[in-house]
């Protein structure tokens, strides 16, 4: 059975005394401050933008916050309802359940909300064991195309991470921190919403993305099986119920002949407070990712229509030490860093980097906010060697 351990994260408390100083250039303006954020929020009403810029500066509690902003709590499930469900699902480990599914499929589709990083961060626990059972290739559709039909960031994997401009919402930390680790294991990365890769394709923007996928992998010298992580409705079967009429699951099944295996993340997730979640996520009490099949192995399935999806994977609620979520802890040491040798002003923007990025491209691996540069600040390292670049968009300082 595979798990993470749950083990409570080194904690080294480190002076920057000891640390080369630089003062460098440094572009923040993709990363957003927190008072912005929560004036659009506030002002706008504008949720998406607030929740997707908060997921970017890895502000995860203020993201689940601002999803609940003037929102009404949801109805609880009826206890006769909750019974039933309870009386025909079991809870199991989603990891395992997942792992021997695709065993024997060629194709496993995730998706993702675009402002939730925990569901990328699911994914990136689950490639070392997809990679131990032949799966090669990583598609993402927010991979940046170039009008050819190929990657916009040539060169990612030779470099070994994406930069902050490789594509659409790839800035964000747990996005990044996602490919890196593909790459590391040997993955292929490919992208394919855009621009016809064969150059003679015409059709809608699922048609498009599955031939895209097709093409690159008929033009690949690795066999090896397939991956997608994609948006919401993207990973459909049958009719979509949408004006795509076929969603790119189904568009993928009709061009390979291969049933994709596909996991919804985005049905049941959490929210700060249990009163604006999904009635039947309220009930749950669960500790790590599961799945709830019958005595059948079915699948539960609340949906319109139960030929969608063949799988729901609920994960736990998230508790947080010092503002960082439990599922960033578990990667690695969490440093307890002070840098009052340096003096800017404050609120400053803390940005995480792998020792061997070149920070003018790369996106941090974490950010952390602060409000004085005197104060200590707990930063996950993600089991990496790092260093950091404290920066208020005016000037900025790399400590290596």
């Amino acid at each position: 059975m595979r798990s993470l351990c749950l083990i409570a994260p080194f904690i080294l408390i480190l002076s920057c005394q000891s640390n080369i100083i630089k003062k460098v250039d440094y572009d923040l303006k993709q990363f957003t401050f927190n008072r912005e954020i929560n004036y659009y929020l506030v002002k706008g009403d504008d949720i998406a933008f607030s929740a997707t810029s908060y997921s970017s500066v890895s502000e995860h509690e203020k993201l689940l916050e601002s999803l609940e902003h003037r929102k009404k709590p949801i109805e609880a499930m009826s206890d006769s309802l909750w019974q039933t469900i309870d009386a025909t699902y079991s809870q199991y480990n989603a990891d395992d359940y997942i792992i021997e599914k695709a065993k024997v499929h060629e194709i496993v589709m995730f998706n993702e909300a675009h402002h939730l990083p925990r569901h990328r961060h699911y994914v990136k626990t689950l490639l070392a064991d997809l990679y131990d059972i032949g799966y090669r290739y990583l598609a993402l559709e927010a991979m940046g195309m170039l009008g050819d039909g190929t990657i916009f960031d040539k060169k990612m994997q030779s470099r070994g991470y994406p930069m902050r401009h490789t594509g659409a919402y790839i800035k964000e930390p747990e996005f990044n921190s996602m490919i890196r680790e593909a790459l590391d294991l040997g993955y292929q990365i490919i992208g394919y919403d855009g621009a016809s890769a064969r150059g003679n394709v015409e059709g809608n923007r699922e048609m498009l993305g599955a031939d895209n996928i097709v093409y690159q992998l008929e033009n690949k010298k690795q066999n090896g099986k397939l991956i997608v992580l994609c948006g919401y409705d993207h990973i459909k079967e049958g009719n979509s119920g949408t004006y795509w009429e076929y969603a790119l699951a189904e568009r993928l099944k009709q061009m390979t002949g291969n049933d994709p295996l596909t996991i919804n993340q985005t049905e049941y997730n959490e929210r700060l407070n249990t009163e604006y979640e999904d009635p039947l996520y309220q009930r749950l009490r669960h500790t790590e990712s599961v799945v709830l099949l019958d005595d059948q192995n079915a699948s539960i399935d609340l949906a319109q229509d139960t030929n969608w999806y063949d799988v729901f994977v609920f994960h736990p609620r998230t508790s947080f030490t010092n503002g960082i979520p439990d599922w960033v802890m578990e990667e690695g040491e969490v440093v307890h860093r002070k840098f009052e040798n340096i003096e800017i002003e404050c609120p400053c923007k803390i940005m995480v980097h792998e020792a061997k990025d070149d920070i003018s491209l790369a996106t941090p691996i974490y950010v952390r906010e602060i409000d004085s540069i005197q104060n200590s600040i707990h930063l996950p390292t993600k089991g990496k060697h790092v260093k950091y670049v404290i920066s208020n968009g005016n000037e900025s300082y790399v400590v290596e």
